[in-house]
C-alpha cells in the first residue's frame, strides 16, 4: 500500500530510543517490576517529546501489549504506518501514565 499510495515506503520515527531496565534501575526510578525497558533518550521536538514522554519514564505498555523486552515492543508496533496513533503506558516517579504518540515519517539524513 505505501509503495503505490506513495512510490516508496516510508519509515516511521518516534523519536524515542529505549533501554533494557534492571532491577538497580527500576529501583532508582521506582518502577513496580524489575524488566523491561525504560526510556533512555527522548529527541527533542520529536513525536515521543510532543507525546510528554521523559528520559527515565519506564515503558509498561504499548498498543494494548504489556511490554517487558524489547521484542515484546517490537511485536507491538509492528504493522503501524506513518499517521498512526500509538498508546504508550509508562511509570514516572510512582504514578502511570497514558500517553499517545503519533508516528510521524522519518527523514532522510535523520
Amino acid at each position: 500500500d505505501e509503495l503505490i499510495r506513495y512510490g516508496r515506503f516510508r519509515y516511521v520515527w518516534t523519536g524515542l530510543y529505549v533501554d533494557s531496565l534492571t532491577p538497580e534501575i527500576a529501583a532508582r526510578v521506582g518502577a513496580p517490576f524489575e524488566t523491561g525497558l525504560f526510556i533512555a533518550r527522548v529527541d527533542e521536538g520529536g513525536p515521543a517529546a510532543l507525546a510528554g514522554m521523559q528520559v527515565g519514564d519506564v515503558v509498561d505498555v504499548v498498543n494494548g501489549m504489556r511490554i517487558r523486552t524489547l521484542d515484546q515492543a517490537n511485536r507491538a508496533i509492528f504493522g503501524l504506518r506513518v499517521g498512526d496513533r500509538l498508546p504508550i503506558a509508562v511509570f514516572r516517579d510512582g504514578e502511570r501514565i497514558e500517553l499517545d504518540l503519533e508516528l510521524v515519517e522519518k527523514q532522510r539524513g535523520a
